[in-house]
């Protein structure tokens, strides 16, 4: 057994007795063993991610717009005459809102094809923000 000096040996505050003072000893193995766990988990992620963000977006249908712009000289960018859209229907929920939306008249195209009909989601973040919009059926 080795020799301990003074320094390494205090008094319990709780009891008379004297407790020894150790310092932590780092196993090489346990260190290993741990990097190997953490690569592990990190593989097991890779692997299931594909099945799991697959899971979930295939729940939203997604269409082309077909309005890649080109140059700026393409579309108007003007707005004025721009018809709008008239809401079809509203379903609200507990978690957010759903509405059919219809172009109100002739499409202006002022920044790429109009979309005629469409759905959107809304998800509330807090009672008075919400997490994102998005389009969930669109027509032309």
């Amino acid at each position: 057994m080795a020799t301990r000096k003074k320094s390494d040996i205090r008094p319990s505050i709780n009891t008379n007795r004297y407790q020894v003072l150790s310092t932590p000893r780092y196993d090489r193995f346990s260190s290993l063993s741990l990097i190997i766990m953490f690569s592990l988990f990190l593989g097991t992620l890779y692997a299931l991610a594909p099945a799991v963000l697959g899971g979930l977006l295939s729940n939203i249908q997604r269409a082309p717009l077909g309005n890649e712009l080109t140059s700026n000289a393409t579309y108007s960018m003007n707005v004025t005459g721009c018809p709008g859209y008239t809401l079809g229907s509203l379903q609200e929920s507990v978690i957010g809102l759903t509405a059919q939306l219809s172009l109100a008249g002739p499409a202006c195209n002022a920044f790429g094809l109009d979309i005629s009909d469409l759905t959107i989601e809304i998800t509330y973040q807090s009672q008075s923000t919400y997490i994102a919009s998005r389009v969930l059926c669109m027509q032309y």
